[in-house]
């Protein structure tokens, strides 16, 4: 998002044993005194955002070529929104998800939407919401409201969420929303390393710092945060979804959280596991060793593949559950 700083070598000890050697080797060449602090974001931030959307795009594009994946542009309620569907065309169900970038950047068309694609065997609606700081909250979650009710009209069969770290951000607070509004709602809910809470206040934040490979520097996302706040209450639980109250969640669907040890955000999915465990039992925590932000969008690390193979499972079970279930 930013120039990085200099490198400072990151020790692993004993427990890098534990690792693969691909995920042994990334941590390796991570530079961990983060990303520089630069003022004035609003102007250099939509520069980084092209430049690195282009970037994602373009790997997302080959990762989809070789896995048979099948991109399209599209538009529902108005909203851009990239269609992947896998290449055998015999689709076992439909995810909206909301891709990553803490608010302020990424795009639909990423890694993550085509491995989703090709593990489930789903065809993924992939939202380009708004961003901040030239759409904050709530512009994100309105889009994806609209996007949400016009393909729950359309489409008779389950419809499941997913969300990558501040897309998991959106999905559950789309979720709040629909239980609110008594709108459809979806057969499962899948959150890779979610960011839950934008007062920032777990241990991780504290105990991970420096030792993410992705968010390497808290100052991302406290930069993020004040861009997408605007000035909103950061314990809002439509911002910070951990602070919602229990009558809230009534009514909850299943729910499989991924998060790792080296995670900068373990705490917001440890603690968003918890209190939906205050409504349901079909929530599902899965800590893996190591593991750092958004590590199941790594499409050949084998704890990756693990991990998304576990997700994704979980996914479509559930969807096949409800498509059985109203037949």
């Amino acid at each position: 998002m930013a120039p990085l700083g200099p490198r400072r070598p990151q020790r692993l000890g004993p427990a890098g044993a534990l690792l693969s050697e691909q995920a042994r080797e990334l941590i390796g060449r991570t530079p961990f005194a983060g990303i520089r602090r630069l003022p004035w974001p609003r102007l250099w931030l939509p520069v980084a955002r092209r430049r690195q959307r282009a970037g994602t795009e373009q790997e997302a594009m080959e990762v989809a070529a070789a896995r048979g994946v099948v991109v399209q542009r599209e538009q529902i309620a108005g909203v851009p929104v990239r269609r992947l569907t896998p290449g055998h065309g015999d689709s076992s169900g439909t995810l909206v998800y909301f891709h990553g970038g803490a608010h302020v950047m990424g795009t639909p068309l990423d890694v993550t939407s085509v491995l989703l694609c090709e593990g489930t065997g789903c065809t993924v609606l992939s939202v380009d919401y708004p961003l901040a700081p030239e759409h904050p909250y709530p512009g994100a979650l309105r889009a994806a409201e609209q996007v949400w009710v016009e393909v729950t009209d359309r489409d008779p069969g389950p419809v499941g969420l997913a969300g990558l770290s501040a897309g998991g951000n959106l999905a559950l607070a789309l979720m709040l929303r629909i239980l609110r509004r008594d709108l459809a709602r979806p057969a499962v809910l899948g959150l890779m390393t979610p960011w839950t809470d934008a007062a920032l206040i777990g241990d991780s934040h504290e105990t991970n710092r420096e030792r993410d490979p992705v968010l390497a520097s808290r100052w991302q996302i406290e930069m993020a945060a004040t861009l997408y706040l605007n000035g909103a209450s950061a314990t809002h639980p439509l911002i910070s979804p951990v602070h919602a109250d229990r009558a809230a969640l009534e009514g909850w669907p299943p729910t499989m959280i991924t998060t790792g040890t080296r995670d900068l955000l373990l705490s917001d999915a440890t603690r968003m596991y918890w209190r939906l465990r205050e409504v349901t039992d079909d929530v599902h925590l899965r800590l893996w060793e190591g593991m750092w932000h958004g590590f199941t969008s790594e499409p050949d690390l084998p704890e990756g593949i693990r991990g998304r193979a576990e997700l994704c499972g979980f996914l479509v079970r559930e969807l096949r559950t409800a498509s059985e279930a109203t037949r």
